[in-house]
C-alpha cells in the first residue's frame, strides 16, 4: 500500500514529467484494479469451508502444516478461514489445529500395543516440540502422555 501512495504522490507532483505522470497513473490503477480482482477470486469462508480444513488437517495431522495449507484445501482466503474458524468454533486455527494433534496422540497411547515410544507416537500426531506438547497434554487429559501409556500398558 506504501507502494501506492509513494506513486500518486509522484505523479501528482508539478515537477513530474507529463509522460510520467501518465505512466505513474497507469499503473496505480493497475495496481489497484489487481488488488480488486484477488479480492475476489478468494472466496469468503462458512461452515463447509471449515469443515473441509478440518479433513485435510485430520488427514495430515503428521505432517508439518501451515495455516496457509489448510486456506488452500478448504478453498479460501487465510484470513477469512481463521475468522471463520473463530467464530463457528471458538478457536482459533492454531489453537483446533493443536487440539487435533493432541486427541490424535492420546488415541494413539490408548491404542497402543507397546511397539512404540511415546515420542515416536507424539511426532506421529505431527506433535514436533516434545516438551510443549507432553505440557499441553497434561493440562487437556490430566495427566502426561508416559501416565496414559502406562495406564494402558498395566491394563493389557
Amino acid at each position: 500500500m506504501r507502494h501506492a501512495a509513494l506513486m500518486a504522490e509522484t505523479a501528482e507532483r508539478t515537477d513530474t514529467p507529463p509522460a510520467y505522470q501518465a505512466a505513474l497513473r497507469d499503473g496505480l490503477i493497475s495496481l489497484l484494479l489487481d488488488g480488486l480482482i484477488r479480492r475476489d477470486e478468494a472466496p469468503a469462508a462458512g461452515p463447509a469451508s471449515v469443515r473441509r480444513a478440518e479433513a485435510y488437517a485430520r488427514a495430515h495431522l503428521g505432517q508439518a502444516l501451515s495455516m496457509a495449507d489448510l486456506a488452500e484445501a478448504a478453498g479460501v482466503g487465510l484470513r477469512s478461514l481463521q475468522e471463520t474458524f473463530k467464530r463457528t468454533r471458538g478457536l482459533t486455527l492454531t489453537e483446533w489445529l493443536q487440539a487435533a494433534r493432541l486427541e490424535e496422540f492420546r488415541k494413539a497411547l490408548l491404542s497402543a500395543d507397546g511397539s512404540r515410544s511415546v515420542t515416536e507416537l507424539a511426532l506421529a500426531a505431527g506433535l514436533g516440540h516434545l516438551g510443549r506438547a507432553a505440557a499441553a497434554y497434561r493440562v487437556r487429559f490430566g495427566e502426561t502422555p508416559s501416565e496414559t501409556l502406562r495406564r494402558v500398558r498395566t491394563r493389557g
